[in-house]
C-alpha cells in the first residue's frame, strides 16, 4: 500500500488520540462491525488469519511521532475516509490467564510502571487522570469506572483475587489508559467491545490492534519491525 503525506493536523491527531490494543486475537466468522468514525489500523488485513511478530513496545514510539513499519511497509487502514464503515470483528484476550492478578498487583507497587512511555514517575492511578477501567456485569453489560475507584478494585483484587461488596461478580476486562496510549486487555473482549467503549469514553480515535489474528492456519507472518515518521507512514486526509 502506498503512503502520501497527511497534513499537520493529521500527524496531531495521530500522536494525541492513538490508542495501542495489545493481546491475542483471533477471528471471529462473518461478524462484521461498524467502526463508526474510528480509524483503525491493523499490520494483516483482518479478513484473513495471520500471526504477528514483534519484540518492543509500539506505544512509547507512537508517543514521538513514529510508527513501526510492517510486513509491506504499510498497515492496513479501516475506515470511512478510506472508503469502508465496517471491519472484521475480532476475539481478544490477555497475554496469559494470570494477567490481571499480576497487573493489578504491579499497577498498585511499581511507581515506574510505564515511565518509560510517558516519561512520568509515580504510580499510574495518580499520573493519569483520564484513565477508566471497563467492566463487565454478572448481566453481560459494561460498567465504567474512574481512575479513583478503579484503584480499589486493582487493590481489592491483589488482595482477595477478585471484587467484593459493591462489584461483586464483575469482571475487569480492559484498562483505557490514554496517557501511555494503551488499551491494556484484562479479560476477554471483542475489537467490537473496545471501539464502543472509546467511544464513550473519549469519542473517535485512531486505534492500532497489535494482535494476532488467528484461525485454523495462519496464512501469513507480519513482521513489525523499523520505525518510520508518521508522516510518511499513514495518511489521514
Amino acid at each position: 500500500m502506498d503512503t502520501v503525506m497527511p497534513m499537520k493536523d493529521d500527524i496531531q491527531l495521530l500522536c494525541s488520540c492513538a490508542l495501542v490494543i495489545n493481546g491475542h486475537g483471533s477471528k471471529t466468522v462473518n461478524d462484521s462491525i461498524d467502526i463508526k468514525n474510528h480509524i483503525l489500523l491493523t499490520p494483516h488485513s483482518l479478513e484473513v488469519p495471520y500471526a504477528l511478530s514483534m519484540d518492543f513496545s509500539i506505544e512509547s514510539q507512537l508517543r514521538q511521532g513514529f510508527l513501526p513499519r510492517v510486513h509491506n511497509g504499510a498497515w492496513t487502514r479501516y475506515g470511512l475516509r478510506y472508503g469502508t464503515s465496517h471491519a472484521p470483528n475480532v476475539i481478544i484476550q490477555p497475554w496469559s490467564d494470570g494477567e490481571l492478578l499480576s497487573f493489578s498487583r504491579q499497577i498498585g507497587n511499581d511507581p515506574k510502571l510505564w515511565s518509560n512511555i510517558d516519561g512520568l514517575s509515580g504510580y499510574y492511578c495518580e499520573r493519569d487522570t483520564s484513565m477508566c477501567l471497563i467492566l463487565r456485569t454478572p448481566d453481560g453489560t459494561l460498567s465504567y469506572i474512574g481512575r479513583r475507584m478503579s484503584a480499589k478494585c486493582f487493590e481489592e483484587i491483589s488482595t482477595n483475587c477478585q471484587l467484593t461488596g459493591i462489584f461483586k461478580g464483575y469482571v475487569p476486562i480492559f484498562l483505557y489508559a490514554p496517557q501511555v496510549a494503551k488499551v491494556k486487555i484484562l479479560g476477554r473482549t471483542t475489537l467490537n467491545e473496545i471501539m464502543n467503549s472509546v467511544q464513550r469514553i473519549a469519542g473517535n480515535r485512531l486505534l492500532l490492534l497489535a494482535t494476532c489474528n488467528t484461525g485454523q492456519n495462519n496464512q501469513h507472518v507480519s513482521l513489525i519491525r523499523d520505525w518510520l515518521p508518521i508522516h510518511r507512514a499513514v495518511n489521514l486526509g
